[in-house]
């Protein structure tokens, strides 16, 4: 069963001058929107906190006139109409606006199949003239716009399980009763379809956090009959501004929060204000890859499956729709349409300076937008101090099922690119050249090795292009040398070392010491020292290994544990 539920504006009801009687007829839009309907396992509660109120004519039993005492209503009080909601056999709830609403004949039929086909938590359905039908329907499961800032639900009629307003009643209700109880402006005055509009895009905004199922049918006709010069419709689609709260048919604009806090804008304020508060929902941004990308790499990198706290349903949570408390910027992707505050947005540089392609449009973006960017050398030039040095937890390798067993035949690796515009390209290539020449107990791996392979044809050591962990798994010692060398950017390469229990013979981060204590054994940038280095290395490895300090080098590389917004 649905139950529908409406609150009768006061002016609506007729009050005998002489008798304490009172009376309403049967509205016009319940004639031509709810007893039509194809869909006819309905019952209609009308709402008011006026006593007596009855029909003046006889009506269908479905519908029935429901009092509360209260002076406000709130859609987590529902539950305490009368008992008539808590006690129905309903399993979805809708919200029928007496003076607003139009709907198609055919409106709940179409909601509640699709609720019960793909077992959605909600079903917006945007209406025209109710002699019509919805004949193809338009699915969105997720919003186009942040729920902090717009309703995807503003201009249609819902349908939304029972069972979704105990999660408001639990989570809302509390925050109203604790924070606000001294603010008379917070109470949700009577009657207003505004009100209940508003309460219910808090409900979603929660719903959304959570991850529920969220859905909306379009009505495909209607935009038709808007291009052909139809305004028949046009109170109803402008009824409400597509903001963050709502407007009335009039066009009474409910912001204004320094000098008239309207209930409505204060009720969502407090809940927005609530739902930040509980829970973080992290989008990330890049400008090499997607959201989901993002999401699929930090989850992995980061444990996730280990974390209480992380999930759809918990207090913290990677999400790639667009409603989102927090975010995280990698490299230089500049969002016009971002919706969290400075402080809630974080930069990291996955490049050094040469390669992040800084320009003065994301500077000016950052200085607006972003509350600490985590940059690998400042330079003189970024004078804003929101750039930071830091290292950008760039991602690595996956953290390994097994303890991983060191059985190759050589104890040491380098791994060599094709490139060679950066210092560290050339570095590499110059380190190679001297391990075939002397021919060193070192395997070289990557695209890069094959431009030896013609004047090394005998060498062994010469590996190729890898895959996954090859060129560290198995080795004890890998050499890793880093493209440029700033005080505080380091990449995957010293980072795989730690993952795979490798001890990194290393030349990059300056500062690194201060990440990674005593687990680095150290080149110095001298070609002839570093080599004389690599051939006491190769006669005798086991001096050189470092003790790989695991749990602390997570605490290093670990995002979900740095951020500072995580309570």
């Amino acid at each position: 069963m649905i139950t529908i539920l409406s609150f009768i504006p006061e002016s609506y009801i007729k009050r005998d001058k002489y008798k304490d009687f009172k009376t309403i007829s049967l509205f016009s839009s319940i004639k031509t929107s709810i007893l039509p309907q194809t869909f006819s396992n309905w019952e209609l509660l009308l709402v008011t906190n006026v006593q007596n109120v009855n029909f003046e004519d006889s009506v269908d039993p479905r519908i029935k006139i429901v009092y509360t005492p209260d002076s406000y209503l709130n859609l987590n009080s529902l539950y305490n109409i009368d008992d008539k909601l808590y006690n129905s056999k309903c399993k979805y709830v809708s919200i029928f606006d007496l003076e607003h609403d139009v709907w198609n004949i055919n409106k709940l039929q179409c909601q509640h199949d699709a609720i019960e086909l793909h077992s959605y938590d909600v079903v917006g359905c945007e209406c025209s003239p109710s002699n019509e039908r919805i004949d193809i329907p338009r699915i969105i499961t997720t919003p186009n716009s942040s729920l902090f800032m717009s309703c995807p639900f503003l201009v249609s009629t819902i349908l939304i399980k029972k069972t979704m307003f105990k999660h408001f009643d639990l989570d809302i209700k509390s925050f109203e009763r604790d924070t606000c109880k001294d603010d008379a402006n917070f109470t949700i005055v009577n009657t207003s379809f505004n009100t209940a509009m508003a309460q219910f895009h808090s409900l979603l905004l929660f719903m959304t956090l959570r991850e529920c199922k969220i859905c909306y049918i379009g009505y495909s006709k209607l935009k038709e009959s808007n291009k052909s010069g139809n305004n028949n419709n046009t109170n109803y689609i402008h009824r409400i501004i597509n903001h963050s709260l709502v407007e009335t048919s009039n066009h009474n604009k409910l912001s204004n929060l320094s000098d008239n806090k309207t209930c409505d804008h204060i009720f969502f304020i407090n809940s927005e204000k609530y739902l930040r508060e509980k829970y973080i929902r992290i989008k990330i941004f890049s400008d090499f890859c997607n959201s989901e990308t993002c999401k699929q790499k930090y989850e992995s990198m980061c444990k996730v499956h280990e974390m209480n706290n992380y999930g759809a349903d918990k207090y913290l949570n990677i999400t790639t729709g667009n409603t989102y408390t927090h975010a995280i910027l990698l490299n230089c992707p500049i969002v016009p349409d971002i919706s969290v505050n400075p402080e809630c947005v974080l930069g990291l540089a996955f490049e050094p300076i040469p390669y992040l392609r800084l320009s003065y449009d994301f500077i000016d973006f950052a200085d607006k937008h972003i509350g600490a960017y985590y940059i690998g050398h400042k330079h003189p030039k970024l004078t804003s101090p929101l750039f930071k040095e830091h290292h950008g937890f760039m991602w690595h390798t996956e953290h390994p099922v097994e303890p991983m067993v060191k059985n190759s035949k050589n104890a040491i690796s380098l791994i060599i690119s094709n490139k060679l515009q950066a210092p560290g390209h050339i570095y590499r290539h110059k380190l190679a050249k001297f391990i075939l020449i002397h021919d060193l107990p070192i395997d070289i791996w990557g695209n890069g090795a094959a431009h030896y392979i013609s004047k090394f044809p005998d060498n062994k050591n010469i590996k190729g292009p890898f895959k996954d962990k090859e060129p560290y798994e198995p080795y004890s010692l890998s050499i890793c040398i880093e493209n440029h060398r700033h005080p505080h950017y380091f990449s995957e390469k010293i980072s795989n070392c730690f993952i795979c229990n490798t001890t990194p013979i290393y030349l990059g981060c300056t500062e690194i010491e201060t990440y990674f204590p005593t687990q680095i054994t150290h080149l110095t940038g001298n070609l002839q020292e570093d080599c004389t280095l690599l051939v006491e290395i190769a006669k005798n490895p086991s001096n050189y290994i470092r003790e790989i300090k695991t749990n602390d080098n997570d605490n290093i590389l670990n995002l979900m544990k740095n951020l500072t917004w995580i309570k």
